[in-house]
């Protein structure tokens, strides 16, 4: 018969009093978790608001921070559609007119009614007024005041041309209220009132934008097509068309392909088992220092239940005073960095103090599981160990001494003394250099990741050159002119300000291509999979060209760009190869809007997917390519137009000139009668041109001359410049650092305060070692510099070993973001070590010195006689 005692409060009181006896130690142990608590609060705050930022970056770029939008609906579809318990939130806009004033140019001012919560949906959030009240009153932002010489300031009275319905207006309007507006793009609102809505256009012709968050922000386009499907009729949605103006799945760890998921888990495991170390170093060297007492209380007859029992008591008493005091540290220095870095440049970001219920749970569970963990095999070490044995327990390896011996001979050095010491205790000295090295691995990394932000790539996604110039109408309308004229004056006048550049020409043609069965097969097979994108109202073209399968034609929009322009595209798929395209004889296909966002489908506007695959020859007129490459094209070297059913390629300049099939209906005029534009076909022509620079130098000077010469020479000219791209994006760039480098610097700080407890409690340890080295007549100083050896050879293999791990892995982690972001380029670095080398060989030299001092102060007997 087995004789159980409840032995529970014996073991509560053990504790208790074992915990008494060594607070310095505890205090160590305690501070571990709080870091590791800390840590992995902080680590996914500033990784959730860096999300957030850069999602805030697509949310600019589109314009809108909503998910989606339905565009022409009535207001009794409105109010049909807005019941859907799919939608989160939503509102509208509704167009009215464009403004035609001569000063507005070179802006394409769209007057729009809308509610006032919508402006800062399209960044348009008032800086000083309210939205319109009365009949007469208007907003608009800080540049379209300026381009009309009216002073930012409320109740100036603004004059507007328009047009509607044919008929031209002029109405004078008050100034309610301005927001700041937008230098990148040159369209822009000018918000009503209702009323003046109401007077213009009657409420059953008025046709709204639908404005909508969804509550699940996944497969947007397809919430949008069931939103559509489920409220209205096939016949009342013969008009309507939906969009997806950004989708946050493409910023996330869901939009990452296999590969990438496992790097960013890479990094994920490294930051936990950083974590672990950090504790299970501290964990063991502390049970190491108290193993005599575990030894004692076998002697009495504790069982290895007990003792194990009596540790996971200890640990959970560390973890109710460490994790809670960790995650709120957490949270406040989380938010805090936040703040600090996202205000400190004006950039508009809505920044909210958030405490994340999901994060707080997670680094409480994840923390307390490291900390359980981290006790396992201190808890089994204890429980194998004899009583006797760990009475005399002296943390050496048997096998040590036993190669020990045969080194006898060996002429004595402190460094010789050091790495003995370290390597009398093998696993020890393994976990203390693996979690310096994980924490400088993790450095690396993260530093590497900010150090690869590059606001100069962006802005060569967005042109090709470092100046593009071209026709009023190009930006602000879509619609391409003939420049040829204009552009020779233009470089002439560049050539004679002594800025030393290059021009490239950028010419635009269209070409009747006569689809082959292979592409029509094609076509079929997409259609099936639904790998088209169409609204319903859009189907007659799908039959028309189904009908005419045999001579069915697509129109192919040409871009002639030569050499220089072409390489400087985003490659997607294939290569660009400059001897083939140079030759005339290869097309590079441009993405449509769909795939550049990467949702691999084709829409009506751009159907190059549809027929074409790289390697495919396609014969247009006299002239038959083969297609070398997809690529997305830059927003300012484009022509943004309106199209149905066309393909875009990018052909050599002589190529398309010399085609004699090439053609262009440039706009003419417009039939009152029919109500459709009337047109003249001409031959390709210069609708832009870049501009290179031959000294890099010349770059503000470049962006200042086409400044004044579009203002003051030729008002029918616009431009952008690289230069005018980075001053601008400088904020949002500035956005992505401060939160990098705020979590740099809090990786930096644990890397160093682990450093600093593993150095602070391996001394503490050690007491009695060191006691006895005195005795046999080894003074302070050759103890202190067998120390500072000690933490010089943690530090060397440290930084050696995780300089190897860390460089291959930062190199992929920056691929992730490459392929997934525009603002990236692969650029790993080094610097942290090389900056955080002294800062370690200070703490390695100042932390042993300042720890003995206390130490050394006791007599070698009573170090001696120390439990």
């Amino acid at each position: 018969m087995i004789m159980k005692n409840n032995n529970r409060q014996v073991i509560k009181t053990i504790t208790r009093r074992s915990l008494e006896h060594s607070k310095k130690n505890n205090r160590i142990i305690i501070v571990a978790i709080i870091l590791t608590a800390m840590m992995f609060n902080v680590v996914f705050t500033l990784t959730s608001s860096m999300l957030k930022s850069m999602q805030w970056q697509e949310m600019q770029q589109a314009g809108t921070t909503v998910n989606g939008e339905i565009n022409n609906i009535t207001w009794k579809q409105y109010e049909k559609l807005k019941k859907d318990s799919r939608i989160k939130d939503c509102s509208y806009m509704i167009r009215i007119s464009t403004s035609n004033n001569k000063e507005l140019n070179k802006r394409n001012v769209v007057i729009r009614y809308a509610p006032e919560k919508v402006y800062s949906w399209s960044f348009s959030k008032l800086l000083k007024g309210h939205a319109p009240r009365k009949k007469n009153e208007i907003v608009l932002d800080q540049i379209t005041l300026r381009a009309l010489n009216v002073p930012e300031k409320l109740g100036q009275k603004i004059t507007l041309s328009y047009k509607q319905k044919g008929k031209v207006y002029q109405t004078d309007f008050v100034l309610s209220g301005y927001y700041e507006g937008n230098n990148l793009t040159f369209n822009t609102n000018a918000y009503c009132s209702k009323e003046f809505l109401d007077d213009l256009i009657p409420e059953s012709s008025q046709m709204l934008a639908m404005k909508l968050y969804l509550n699940q922000e996944s497969n947007i386009a397809q919430q949008l097509d069931k939103i559509i499907t489920d409220n209205l009729s096939k016949g009342e949605r013969r008009y309507v068309k939906n969009n997806v103006d950004w989708d946050p799945s493409t910023i996330g760890f869901d939009s990452l392909d296999s590969l990438d998921q496992q790097v960013i888990l890479l990094v994920l495991f490294i930051i936990i088992i950083a974590a672990y170390f950090i504790i299970h170093n501290v964990f063991m060297i502390s049970i190491m220092r108290e193993i005599q007492f575990y030894g004692l209380l076998k002697t009495i007859g504790t069982t290895k239940e007990q003792l194990g029992k009596l540790i996971r008591r200890r640990a959970n008493y560390f973890c109710m005073i460490g994790i809670p005091i960790g995650v709120v540290s957490g949270i406040l220095l989380g938010n805090l960095l936040t703040l600090v870095f996202l205000n400190s440049d004006s950039n508009n970001y809505p920044f909210q103090l958030s405490i994340s219920p999901l994060i707080c749970i997670f680094s409480m569970l994840l923390s307390y599981v490291t900390v359980q963990i981290s006790c396992l095999k201190p808890g089994r070490m204890v429980s194998k160990i004899s009583a006797m044995k760990a009475l005399k327990f002296m943390d050496i390896d048997q096998k040590f001494i036993r190669k020990e011996e045969k080194r006898r001979s060996k002429k004595f050095s402190y460094l010789q003394m050091a790495k003995n010491n370290l390597l009398r205790n093998r696993s020890k000295t393994c976990f203390v250099t693996l979690s310096m090295i994980l924490s400088l691995s993790l450095l690396i990394i993260i530093t590497s990741v900010i150090n690869s932000v590059s606001i100069n790539k962006y802005a060569r996604t967005m042109i090709s050159g470092d100046l593009v110039l071209s026709s009023n109408s190009v930006f602000t309308q879509a619609f391409p002119v003939d420049i040829t004229k204009e552009v020779k004056e233009n470089s002439q006048y560049i050539k004679n300000m002594g800025i030393a550049t290059k021009r490239h020409d950028m010419y635009v043609g269209c070409v009747d291509y006569k689809v082959d069965q292979t592409a029509y097969q094609r076509y079929l097979s997409k259609r099936k999979a639904n790998k088209i994108d169409f609204i319903p109202a859009y189907k007659e073209y799908l039959a028309e060209f189904e009908r005419e399968k045999d001579n069915a034609l697509i129109n192919m929009r040409l871009y002639g760009f030569d050499v220089f322009t072409a390489s400087n595209l985003k490659i997607t798929e294939g290569t660009f190869d400059q001897k083939k395209y140079d030759s005339g004889n290869y097309i590079i296909l441009v993405n449509g809007a769909q795939y550049a966002k990467k949702s691999h489908k084709d829409g009506l506007d751009n159907m190059s997917h549809t027929f074409f695959k790289v390697g495919d020859k396609i014969k247009m007129g006299d002239k038959t390519y083969r297609v070398m490459a997809y690529a997305d094209l830059p927003y300012y070297n484009s022509i943004p137009m309106y199209s149905v059913f066309e393909v875009f390629g990018v052909v050599n300049q002589n190529g398309l000139l010399n085609n004699k099939d090439t053609h262009y209906d440039l706009i003419s005029g417009f039939d009152s009668k029919t109500k459709m534009a009337k047109t003249k076909t001409v031959k390709p022509f210069i609708y832009s041109c870049s501009y290179e620079l031959l000294k890099r130098k010349d770059s503000k000077a470049l962006t200042k001359a086409e400044e004044m010469y579009t203002k003051h020479v030729d008002k029918n000219l616009s431009y952008m410049s690289e230069a005018k791209i980075v001053k601008e994006m400088t904020k949002e760039r500035n956005m992505i650092l401060y939160l990098g480098g705020g979590f740099t610097i809090f990786i930096a700080v644990i890397a160093v305060l682990n450093f600093m407890n593993n150095i602070r409690t391996g001394i503490l340890t050690r007491r009695k070692e060191f006691a006895m080295l005195r005795s046999v007549g080894m003074e302070k100083r050759q103890l202190l510099r067998m120390l500072y050896a000690e933490s010089l050879i943690y530090i060397g293999i440290s930084y050696v070993v995780g300089s190897i791990i860390a460089y291959p892995i930062a190199v992929k982690v920056i691929k992730v973001f490459c392929h997934k972001m525009d603002w990236f380029v692969n650029a790993p670095t080094m610097v942290p070590l090389i900056i955080s080398l002294p800062i370690f060989i200070a703490i390695g030299v100042f932390i042993p010195y300042f720890a003995y001092q206390k130490e050394g102060k006791q007599s070698i007997v009573e170090l001696l006689r120390v439990n």
